[in-house]
C-alpha cells in the first residue's frame, strides 16, 4: 500500500481566494474519489492559518494531518513582505520544517499543489531530503510580466522557487500549453505532463423563468442585450482593449451594451469606469459590476447575447470554459492556452488589436449561422473538461513516476540533519520568541505519523 500526501495549503493561504483555490478543491476532491486500491491518501496542512476547520468540513472522513509552523508567521503577512530583508532565513527555516516534518510522515510521494504561493503556503523540492515530489503548475505568468508581478522582493522570491524545480520530480501542467512551457524552461526534467483542467458542476445551464430575469437584469441596471466579461482586470487581461474596440467601433448601434464582472478589484473597477467615459460611453452602453456571487455569476452566463475573453496570457482559461458550461456563445483571445480551450479557430481573434476584437463580435451578433456555430460549439467543447478525465490522468502519471527504484532513493531530512542547518540559518536572530517557537514546532512535528 502506497502512502500519498497532498499537499493542500493552497487552500490555506491568497491563492484560496482564486483559480487555484477552485483548482486545487476540485481537483484533490475528485483524485480522493477515484484513487486507485493499492493507495491510501492522506491531506497535509500548516497550522498558521485559521482555516483548518472550514477545509476539514469539505474533507469529511479523508485523513487530514497538520504539521507546525512557528506561531510568529500566523496571519502576519510583514514577515512574508520583509522576505529579501530581516526575514528570509525565517521563511527558509520553515520550509525546512516542513521537509522535516515530511520526514517523520515517511510518505512514498507528496504532491503540490500550490507551489508558488507567496503566504501561508510553504514548499521547496527536496532541498533537505529526497522524496518523490509532484508540483502542479499552473502558469509562468509572472515570467511574462516581470515589471507588474515581480518587482522588489517577489522576484528574489521567484527566482529561488524556480531554482528548486531540479530533474527528478513529476510537474502536471494545467494545459498543453503550459506543458510546452514547462519543457523549454524546466531544462533537466523528463516528468513534465498535461492532466487539463475542467469546472464544477455548478457552471451548467439553468432554467430562468420571465420574472426572475428581468428582476435579475434590473438589479444590474441591464436594459439591452448584453456582452459579457467576467474575470480578473490586471494589465494581461486586456480589458481596456474590450472597451476600446466596443467604443471605436460602435459596436452598442447592433443594439447591444457591455457587461464587465470585475471580480473583488473595486478600485479597478472604478478606474475602468473612468476610461469609459472617456471614450464616450454611457452607463446604458456600458456597465461594471464588483463582488459578484457564483450563484449571480451564473445567471450572468446563461443571460448573456455572448461572452468576450480578451486576455493575452492564461496558463488555461476558466471562464470561457464556465461560459461555455452555462451554454453562452464564447469568442476569445487567439493567445496562449485558450484556444485549447475554445477549441473552434474561427471564433479565435487577435486580442492586441482592437478591430480583430470589435470585427468577431460583430459577426457573432450579426451572422446568424455563425453565432448558432458558436452556440453548438460551447455544448461540444464543454464536455471535453471533465475532473474524472484530469484526476485519471494524474493517477496514472504518479503511477509511471512512482517507480521502485525512486521509492528505494528516499532520503528523509533528520531531526538532527535540521538542527544543524536551523541552527547555521537563525545564527543571527535577534528575536528569541522565534527561536523557541521554532523548537516547540519541531517537537510537534517529530511526533507525527502516517497511520494505516
Amino acid at each position: 500500500m502506497k502512502k500519498i500526501l497532498l499537499d493542500l495549503q493552497a487552500l490555506e493561504g491568497e491563492s484560496s481566494f482564486r483559480g487555484i483555490g477552485r483548482w486545487t478543491l476540485n481537483h484533490s476532491l475528485e483524485l480522493l474519489k477515484n484513487k486507485p486500491n493499492d493507495v491510501e491518501v492522506f491531506i497535509l496542512l500548516n497550522d498558521s492559518s485559521d482555516k483548518i476547520s472550514e477545509i476539514e468540513n469539505k474533507y469529511q472522513n479523508e485523513k487530514i494531518i497538520t504539521y507546525s509552523l512557528p506561531i510568529s508567521l500566523k496571519n502576519n503577512q510583514k514577515n512574508w513582505f520583509d522576505f529579501n530583508l530581516v526575514n528570509k532565513n525565517r521563511i527558509i527555516v520553515s520550509e525546512l520544517l516542513r521537509e522535516y516534518a515530511i520526514s517523520c510522515l515517511n510518505p512514498d510521494f507528496v504532491l503540490i499543489y500550490s507551489y508558488f504561493d507567496s503566504y501561508f503556503s510553504l514548499s521547496s523540492i527536496n532541498e533537505y531530503s529526497f522524496l518523490p515530489t509532484g508540483i502542479i503548475l499552473y502558469d509562468f505568468i509572472p515570467m511574462h510580466y516581470r515589471n507588474e508581478y515581480l518587482s522588489g522582493w517577489r522576484e528574489d522570491w521567484y527566482k529561488r522557487k524556480i531554482s528548486f524545480l531540479k530533474d527528478d520530480f513529476l510537474c502536471l501542467c494545467i494545459s498543453d500549453f503550459v506543458r510546452d512551457e514547462a519543457k523549454s524552461i524546466i531544462k533537466n526534467c523528463e516528468n513534465i505532463f498535461s492532466v487539463d483542467t475542467a469546472t464544477s458542476d455548478f457552471w451548467k445551464k439553468i432554467e430562468i423563468s420571465e420574472d426572475e430575469k428581468k428582476s435579475f437584469l434590473k438589479k444590474y441596471g441591464i436594459e439591452k442585450p448584453f456582452i459579457l466579461y467576467s474575470g480578473g482586470i490586471d494589465h494581461r487581461k486586456n480589458v481596456r482593449k474590450l472597451i476600446e474596440s466596443f467604443a471605436k467601433h460602435d459596436i452598442s448601434s447592433l443594439g447591444v451594451s457591455l457587461f464587465i464582472v470585475c471580480g473583488k478589484d473595486e478600485s479597478g473597477a472604478n478606474s475602468l469606469r473612468d476610461y469609459s467615459k472617456k471614450l464616450g460611453l454611457s452607463e446604458k452602453e456600458i456597465n461594471f459590476a464588483t463582488f459578484v456571487s457564483d450563484e449571480d455569476l451564473r445567471y450572468f452566463y446563461n443571460l448573456c447575447k455572448l461572452f468576450v475573453f480578451p486576455s493575452l496570457d492564461e496558463g488555461f482559461g476558466l471562464t470561457p470554459l464556465e461560459a461555455m458550461c452555462c451554454s453562452a456563445p464564447v469568442i476569445a483571445s487567439n493567445r496562449a492556452s485558450i484556444p485549447q480551450v475554445v477549441g473552434d479557430n474561427e471564433a479565435l481573434f487577435d486580442p492586441t488589436s482592437i478591430s480583430s476584437i470589435a470585427e468577431k463580435i460583430k459577426k457573432a451578433i450579426s451572422e446568424h449561422d455563425f453565432y448558432n456555430k458558436l452556440l453548438e460549439n460551447s455544448k461540444v467543447q464543454s464536455k471535453k473538461f471533465t475532473w474524472k478525465n484530469t484526476a485519471d490522468k494524474t493517477w496514472k502519471y504518479i503511477k509511471e513516476y512512482l517507480t521502485d527504484e525512486r521509492l528505494n532513493k528516499k532520503q528523509f531530512c533528520s531531526k538532527e540533519k535540521f538542527l544543524d542547518i536551523a541552527s547555521s540559518l537563525l545564527k543571527k536572530e535577534k528575536d528569541k520568541t522565534f527561536i523557541r517557537e521554532v523548537a516547540e514546532s519541531v517537537a510537534f512535528n517529530s511526533k507525527l505519523t502516517m497511520s494505516c
